[in-house]
């Protein structure tokens, strides 16, 4: 057998948080004080598809919207938290990427992940 199969990171090889797979953000107010309300307030959604295609910084908005929310936590604390609490990597997916390896398939991961959390 041979061919190439691609495989998305998020929600495919990474599926939350380490520890329960639960998502990222559950753990934000208790580690931050940032609810995913107010995440979801300061609308960091609609800069998305600037920052996946690499318009615009992930620091550069996050830096705008924290201060919206009139928070004082540093982007690279809200970064570190967000990166380290979105990293379960899923192991029966690895072990399938190793089977279908042995059989010659090539196996990549693709990803449209802002450039600091790829």
């Amino acid at each position: 057998m041979m061919g190439c199969l691609m495989l998305d990171v998020d929600g495919v090889l990474v599926t939350g948080r380490p520890a329960d797979g639960s998502s990222w953000g559950d753990s934000l107010e208790s580690d931050l004080g940032i609810s995913q309300d107010r995440l979801r307030e300061m609308s960091f959604a609609s800069h998305w598809a600037d920052i996946a295609s690499g318009k615009t910084g992930l620091q550069e908005v996050l830096k705008v919207c924290l201060a919206k929310l009139q928070l004082s936590v540093p982007v690279d604390t809200f970064t570190d938290q967000w990166f380290a609490n979105d990293a379960r990597i899923e192991k029966d997916v690895l072990a399938l990427v190793d089977l279908l390896r042995g059989r010659g398939v090539d196996v990549f991961p693709a990803t449209n992940q802002e450039h600091l959390r790829a």
